[in-house]
């Protein structure tokens, strides 16, 4: 019962068991044991019923966020930030991003493809 209250944060449950545990391989006597084991009983009633309150409860209304205008100038920018790390790998699939007309020179030397056809060093251009 110790690692299981732990383990979902009723750390008063977690101490409670603990000291019960400790009391049995002590050797304390019956009596102060079972004192100990109504105490734990009682808390975990308690947390029974604390957790039977909040999954029964209607869930909290979810936040709705405002609607935001989209920011041309940071759009281009990311858009050209991702240019440049797809180019440094994998330059066919660049050939394919949009360049907002204003084509990144890692790109320059790639002409777009017209095909509808997969690119040439793709695993399906060669089956």
């Amino acid at each position: 019962m110790k690692g299981s209250a732990a383990t979902i944060g009723a750390d008063a449950l977690a101490a409670l068991a603990e000291r019960v545990e400790r009391s049995i391989r002590d050797g304390t006597a019956a009596t102060a044991v079972a004192e100990s084991l109504s105490e734990l009983g009682s808390a975990v009633d308690e947390l029974v019923g604390e957790l039977r309150r909040k999954l029964t409860a209607p869930p909290p209304e979810p936040a709705t966020a405002a609607p935001t205008r989209a920011d041309r100038e940071r759009a281009s920018e990311v858009s050209r930030q991702l240019a440049t790390l797809l180019a440094d790998s994998d330059v066919h699939i660049c050939a394919g991003v949009p360049s907002n007309r204003r084509p990144h020179p890692a790109v320059n030397s790639v002409s777009p493809q017209k095909s509808t056809g997969p690119p040439p060093n793709s695993p399906k251009s060669a089956m």
